[in-house]
């Protein structure tokens, strides 16, 4: 409950901040009114946004609530010290693809397709360094910062190291196809990343346990990158005019 009020509260502060930034920038509003066809055009236009981010969000938070239905509580402990991995890569691969988006967003197709290689190639550097390092150093890891009751999960540590890498380039992926307006393609692959996320997920817990929850997640990962990338590779890298990727 702590924790949650310290939470409530830094955001309650955020938007303050926020709040007195946009009254700078843009103004108070002279008056509150309901402008309704404003509002069904945004909708419009965000709905593949926050479809998109719901099927992405379900099918990488789905594993605990299918562990617990069918391994217990110890399942989604141990499962869930090891997705803090996922979660930790995520949010540094986050940081550094909003940076970019409001550049990719205004740029032209020639210096999106340049913008978008020096950022795969970086994320894909960094983020093996990073995995790799995880996946050597899993049993210090896990010996360092959990108990002894955790050592069983060192695998599970190493698998979802590839996950998160494969999270951090699919982060990069789903950004650029916003910043080249073709969002309406996430909604369809995260949704059907969702459907194949439970339907391993299901089957590998049955088989394996925990462990099968992130070879779940790996292999929904890597048909969202395959499946972003080939609309990347269509609309932006092997377009006329812009050299196809080597």
């Amino acid at each position: 409950i702590a924790l949650f009020i310290f939470f409530l509260i830094s955001n309650l502060a955020a938007l303050a901040a926020a709040h007195f930034i946009f009254a700078g920038k843009i103004g108070k509003p002279s008056a509150v009114s309901l402008d309704f066809d404003f509002w069904k055009a945004q909708l419009i236009q965000a709905s593949p946004l926050w479809l998109s981010q719901l099927f992405g969000i379900a099918y990488l938070k789905a594993a605990p609530l299918i562990l617990f239905r069918l391994n217990g509580e110890e399942a989604v402990g141990i499962y869930s010290a090891g997705f803090v991995i996922v979660d930790g890569l995520w949010i540094m691969a986050g940081c550094f693809v909003y940076s970019i988006f409001p550049m990719i967003s205004r740029m032209d197709e020639q210096e999106v397709k340049r913008q978008y290689l020096s950022g795969l190639k970086f994320i894909t550097l960094l983020f093996l360094i990073i995995a790799g390092l995880v996946f050597v150093a899993a049993d210090r890891i896990v010996s360092l910062f959990y108990s002894s009751n955790f050592i069983p999960a060192i695998p599970l540590f190493r698998l979802l190291a590839v996950a998160a890498m494969m999270v951090a380039l699919d982060t990069l992926n789903s950004m650029t196809i916003i910043g080249i307006r073709r969002q309406f393609f996430l909604p369809f692959i995260n949704g059907a990343a969702l459907a194949l996320n439970l339907v391993l997920t299901l089957i590998f817990v049955l088989r394996i346990g925990y462990t099968g929850a992130a070879w779940a997640l790996i292999a929904s990962e890597f048909f969202v990158f395959i499946a972003m990338f080939l609309v990347l590779n269509r609309f932006l890298l092997n377009r006329p005019g812009v050299r196809s990727i080597k």
